[in-house]
């Protein structure tokens, strides 16, 4: 899904792919990626210029990073209380990628 080009001065990180990325298969093509062309057409830029991905390569459950991250932290809190350990966020188990 990550749209990787070697040489690339600039890499832009999106959260999450929504549905039209999901389908597509390529990050920033729905409404998103509709404001983020205009923003690098008037920064002077061409998508061809810069690599993109995401931070996570699917959609997040509940459909939004905010929701997800949210009910995972209330559930981490309820297994801590347990004494059992939490759950990874997806944010942290796709950050070796990232780096």
């Amino acid at each position: 899904m990550p749209e990787l080009r070697p040489g690339a001065r600039f890499l832009a990180i999106g959260e999450a792919p929504g549905r039209t990325e999901e389908i597509e298969g390529r990050p920033f093509v729905g409404p998103s990626g509709v404001l983020f062309e205009e923003a690098l057409r008037e920064a002077g830029l061409d998508r061809s210029d810069v690599s993109i991905t995401n931070v996570i390569l699917c959609s997040p459950p509940y459909n939004t990073m905010k929701r997800m991250l949210s009910r995972l932290g209330r559930r981490n809190a309820e297994l801590l209380r347990q004494g059992r350990p939490g759950i990874s966020s997806p944010v942290d188990c796709c950050a070796p990628r990232l780096r």
